[in-house]
C-alpha cells in the first residue's frame, strides 16, 4: 500500500506535468477506497486465513526439516542392519560344496556347506586305539585296549589343515545281520571320530548341542544304510532348528565292553589251573586287581564330551547347553554315563538328556556283590566262549585270554558266538573303574551323583520296523511272541517280584498289531516307564516320559496295510528324516520336534507333567494322561 503511495507521491508525480496533489490524494480518500485499505491491513482475519496463509507455511517448512533430518537416520539405521546380517546370517553368501574351516585344539579342520548349514566329517577326538606303538613318558603304549584318550600331545594331532573326507569316515568295527540269516563284520578300529552339522561358523550366539548316540545293540548291527540314516542328523536341519548336532563313534563289541575279569592279569592263574572250573576257583581266591574299566565304548563316549567342552564353541555350539540324545543300546549308554564316574577335571559334561527306546540290556545282568560267585563265574564263561571260537583253540590248547586279546580285532569279532547277536548278550556291566552301578540301581535306590533334566520314551510297536516289508514284520513278531512266553514263564519260576516286574504274561493272538503292541509294552513302555517313575523321585529337577502312539501305514503285498508306530518313529521325527505320506503325520512330526527342540533349550516339556503324575502321549497331538492302563498289571499304576 505504502510502495503504492510512493508510486504515486509529488516527487514522482513532478514527472508527470499536469497532476495536481489533490489529484493524487482524492482516490485514497474516497469512502470505497479507504474501506478496503482498512480491510486489507486489519488484524480481524478469519482463522482458517491465518491457517492457510500463515500456519499451513510454517508446518510445510517444519515437515521439510524434519525429512531432511530423518534421511541421515534412515540410512545409517539401514546401513547397520546391512552389516549385521553381513556378519551374522552366511546364507545369501555361502554357496553349496564350498569348504570352510574351523579351529580345534589339535589343528584345522575342513568343512563343506551343505543345504545351508555346514558339515564337518570324521573328526578324530582321541587317540586311535591301534596296535601301532605310541611313545608316553619314554615308554611304548599300545592303545588297543586303553581307555578313550584325548590328545595330548602334538604328535596325536595332524598337520596342517584336516581336509573334508572325500568318502564317509569308517564306522567302529562291528556285526549287521544279513538278510541270508547270517553275519557281517566290518568296520575298522581305527574309529575315534565324530560327524559336526553347524547351522554356522561363528561366536555371535552359541547355539544348544545335541548328542547323538543311537546304535541298535552294542555289536551295532544297523541292517543298511536307510535304517542308520534314520537316526543321522543334516546340516539341513542344523540350520532349520539353530542346533549343532554332534555324532561320536566309539568301539563296539568285545573292543568295546570285553568282561573286565577276562583282561585283568590272569594269565598266571589260568595257566596254573587244571580246568576251566578250577581257573575261576584259583581267580576267586587270588582276589584279582580289578583296577581297570573295560567298558571301553564308555571311555571313549566320555573323551568325546570332553572334546565338545573344550572344542564345539569354533562350530557355533555352546558348551553349556548340551543334552544327549540316546536311542536303542544308544539309550542304555546315556544311561550309563549319567550314573558313571566323570573323568577328573570334567564334572559338568551335559546339561540333560532324552532316552528314547532303550532296553536297559545292562539292567537285567546287573550283579551288586562285585566278588560274588555268580559274577566272577559269569564273566570267565564269557570269556571262555568267546575263546573257543577263536583261533586260539586249538585240540591242544588251553583257555588263555592273553592269546584271544593279542588277536587282530576283527579276528576277535568273527569270534563272537552268533547266540550272543540273537539273544542280546549282556554287553554292558558295571565295573570299579567308570561304570559302577547300574541307572536302575542308582536312581530306584540312591540319589543321582548329578542333577539333570530327564526325558525316557517308547513307541506302541517299539520292535516293530516300519522300513521293512510286512512278511518280514510278522516273522519277527512271531519269533519275539515266543521269546516273550519263555522270558515270562522264567520270571515266573525264579519267583521274584524284582526279576518279574518286566514281564507280563502275553495272550495267544493272531493279530500281528496286538502282540506287536504288548510285546512292547511288556520290554520296553512298562519297564521304562517303572524306571522313570523312581527316577523322577531322586531327581530335583524332574523326570518326564512319553509314548508315541501315532501310527504310519506299511503296505503289504496282499493289499492289506500295517498301521504301527515303529521303534525309529520318535528318534526319525527328532532328526527330520519321519516319512511324510499325509497332513497327519506332517503334523506329528512337526509337533513332536517342537517339543524336543523346546526340551533341548529350557530342560522342560508342555506342562511339566513329571513321571509320578502321568506320561505324554504323542498321536497326531500331544496328550497329556495321568495312567496308561496296559501298564496296570505287575507296575502299580
Amino acid at each position: 500500500m505504502w510502495r503504492k503511495f510512493m508510486d504515486d507521491s509529488p516527487t514522482h508525480a513532478s514527472a508527470s506535468p499536469g497532476i495536481t496533489m489533490a489529484e493524487v490524494f482524492s482516490p485514497m480518500l474516497e469512502p470505497t477506497s479507504l474501506e478496503a485499505t482498512i480491510s486489507e491491513c486489519s488484524l480481524e482475519a478469519k482463522p482458517s486465513d491465518i491457517f492457510t496463509r500463515k500456519l499451513k507455511e510454517r508446518l510445510l517448512s517444519c515437515c521439510y526439516i524434519m525429512l531432511l533430518m530423518f534421511i541421515p537416520i534412515l540410512i545409517f539405521v539401514l546401513v547397520l542392519e546391512y552389516r549385521r546380517l553381513m556378519l551374522s546370517d552366511p546364507e545369501p553368501y555361502i554357496a553349496n560344496g564350498t569348504f570352510h574351516l574351523a579351529h580345534t585344539s589339535c589343528g584345522p579342520v575342513e568343512g563343506m556347506a551343505i543345504d545351508r548349514g555346514f558339515e564337518f566329517l570324521g573328526v578324530p577326538y582321541a587317540i586311535p586305539p591301534v596296535g601301532n606303538k605310541a611313545k608316553h613318558a619314554g615308554e611304548n603304549v599300545d592303545y588297543t585296549w586303553m581307555p578313550g584318550t584325548p590328545p595330548f600331545r602334538l604328535e596325536h594331532c595332524w598337520n596342517n589343515v584336516l581336509k573334508y573326507p572325500k568318502s564317509k569316515p569308517q564306522e567302529c568295527l562291528q556285526i549287521r545281520p544279513l538278510a541270508d540269516g547270517h553275519f557281517e563284520t566290518y568296520g575298522s578300529q581305527d574309529c575315534l571320530t565324530l560327524d559336526i552339522y553347524s547351522p554356522y561358523i561363528g561366536y555371535d550366539t552359541p547355539s544348544p548341542v545335541v548328542v547323538v548316540i543311537a546304535v541298535p545293540t552294542l555289536v551295532g548291527g544297523w541292517i543298511d544304510q536307510a535304517h542308520q540314516d534314520q537316526a543321522t542328523p543334516s546340516a539341513a536341519l542344523a540350520r532349520e532348528k539353530g542346533v549343532v548336532f554332534v555324532v561320536p563313534r566309539f568301539r563296539l563289541g568285545p573292543m568295546g565292553f570285553l568282561p573286565r575279569l577276562l583282561l585283568n592279569d590272569t594269565s598266571s592263574v589260568i595257566k596254573d589251573s587244571t580246568s576251566f572250573q578250577d581257573s575261576v576257583l584259583q581267580a576267586q581266591k587270588t582276589l584279582l586287581n580289578l583296577e581297570k574299566s573295560y567298558n571301553l565304548g564308555l571311555t571313549d563316549l566320555f573323551a568325546a564330551l570332553i572334546w565338545v567342552s573344550s572344542n564345539i564353541e569354533h562350530f557355533g555350539g555352546d558348551p553349556s547347553l548340551v543334552t544327549l540324545l540316546g536311542w536303542g543300546a544308544g539309550a542304555d549308554l546315556v544311561n550309563s554315563l549319567t550314573t558313571s564316574k566323570h573323568p577328573k577335571g570334567h564334572p559338568y559334561l551335559f546339561t540333560q538328556a532324552w532316552v528314547s527306546h532303550g532296553r536297559l540290556t545292562q539292567v537285567e545282568s546287573e550283579v551288586y556283590n562285585e566278588t560274588s560267585h555268580n559274577r566272577t563265574d559269569s564273566d570267565f564263561k564269557a570269556g571262555y566262549h568267546l575263546w573257543e571260537n577263536s583261533p586260539c583253540n586249538s585240540k591242544h590248547s588251553t583257555y588263555d585270554p592273553l592269546c584271544l586279546v593279542s588277536l587282530p580285532p576283527k579276528k576277535i569279532f568273527e569270534s563272537v558266538p552268533h547266540d550272543w547277536i540273537k539273544s542280546g548278550h549282556p554287553w554292558l556291566q558295571p565295573d570299579n573303574f567308570v561304570y559302577q552301578k547300574s541307572a536302575k540301581a542308582v536312581w530306584s535306590h540312591e540319589h543321582p551323583p548329578y542333577d539333570f533334566p530327564l526325558v525316557l520314551g517308547s513307541t506302541i510297536h517299539g520292535y516293530a520296523d516300519t522300513l521293512s516289508d510286512c512278511e518280514t514284520i510278522e516273522t519277527e513278531a512271531a519269533s519275539n511272541f515266543i521269546k516273550l512266553h519263555s522270558s515270562a514263564e522264567s520270571a515266573k519260576s525264579a519267583e521274584s517280584d524284582e526279576s518279574a516286574e518286566n514281564f507280563l504274561t502275553p495272550v495267544n493272538s493272531t493279530d500281528v498289531q496286538e502282540n506287536l503292541a504288548r510285546i512292547s509294552t511288556t520290554q520296553l513302555t512298562c519297564p521304562l516307564w517303572n524306571l522313570a517313575q523312581k527316577a523322577d523321585r531322586t531327581f530335583n529337577s524332574g523326570v518326564f516320559f512319553y509314548l508315541v502312539s501315532f501310527e504310519e501305514t506299511v503296505p503289504c503285498r496282499d493289499g492289506t496295510r500295517l498301521s504301527l508306530a515303529g521303534g525309529l518313529s520318535d528318534i526319525s521325527a527328532i532328526l527330520g528324516r519321519f516319512r511324510h505320506t499325509d497332513k497327519a503325520s506332517t503334523r506329528f512330526a512337526s509337533h513332536f520336534q517342537d517339543v524336543f527342540y523346546d526340551f533341548v533349550v529350557d530342560g522342560s516339556l508342555p506342562g511339566k507333567v513329571r513321571a509320578t503324575q502321568g506320561l505324554y502321549d504323542f498321536g497326531e497331538v500331544m496328550q497329556m494322561k495321568s495312567s496308561y492302563p496296559q501298564c496296570a498289571t505287575g507296575h502299580g499304576h
